[in-house]
């Protein structure tokens, strides 16, 4: 572990401050010492993690590059106007103060879903800024903005078929429910001793 805090500090590719992720660990780095570094994470717990393990595994740095690309995925209903959702979307992007104009904002249809089309949005900020809150407060615009113009975002849709044994079922909770036994003989009342 003491080797590996040199070999570390040597390449001096993680720095106090530095946001990263290893596996499902993410957090901001507070202090690199000889034997481990210690994050802070998200949540606020500090996580003690000994200096080998970060030279050998893989470890994701938010910090180094100057930039972030931040992606959302918002499904839209079928009979939406594609174009004029994507230029509504990139509107938003472009008057975001948190957005940076280069590299440019993109907005994608990505998928044919189930019951959407599904639109990919991608866009850069700084990274030293808040990236959940700055995406939060684009998706917050974003369904804003949809409700405006009318753009539906729609739920799953499941399709049942029904075979002739399941409307037999189905014939038969219907009478229960109004009170009668299918198949059975109506007795006038009177006939009822």
């Amino acid at each position: 572990n003491f080797i590996s805090s040199i070999v570390m500090l040597a390449q001096n590719r993680m720095r106090i401050g530095d946001f990263i992720q290893m596996g499902d660990i993410m957090g901001t780095i507070v202090s690199i010492d000889t034997r481990v570094t210690i994050l802070q994470a998200l949540d606020g717990s500090q996580i003690v993690i000994p200096n080998q393990t970060m030279l050998n595994t893989t470890v994701v740095s938010y910090s180094i590059n100057p930039l972030r690309r931040i992606q959302i995925d918002v499904g839209v209903d079928y009979n939406t106007d594609l174009p004029m959702v994507t230029s509504l979307v990139k509107g938003i992007l472009d008057k975001h103060p948190d957005v940076v104009p280069k590299p440019a904002s993109t907005v994608l249809v990505s998928e044919f879903g189930n019951s959407s089309i599904v639109l990919t949005v991608f866009f850069w900020i700084e990274s030293t800024k808040n990236w959940q809150s700055i995406r939060s407060n684009i998706a917050y615009r974003i369904k804003k903005a949809f409700n405006e113009v009318g753009v539906n975002i729609p739920f799953p849709i499941r399709t049942l078929k029904i075979d002739e044994d399941d409307k037999a079922f189905l014939k038969t909770m219907e009478s229960l429910r109004k009170g009668t036994v299918p198949g059975a003989k109506v007795i006038p009342a009177e006939e009822v001793v």
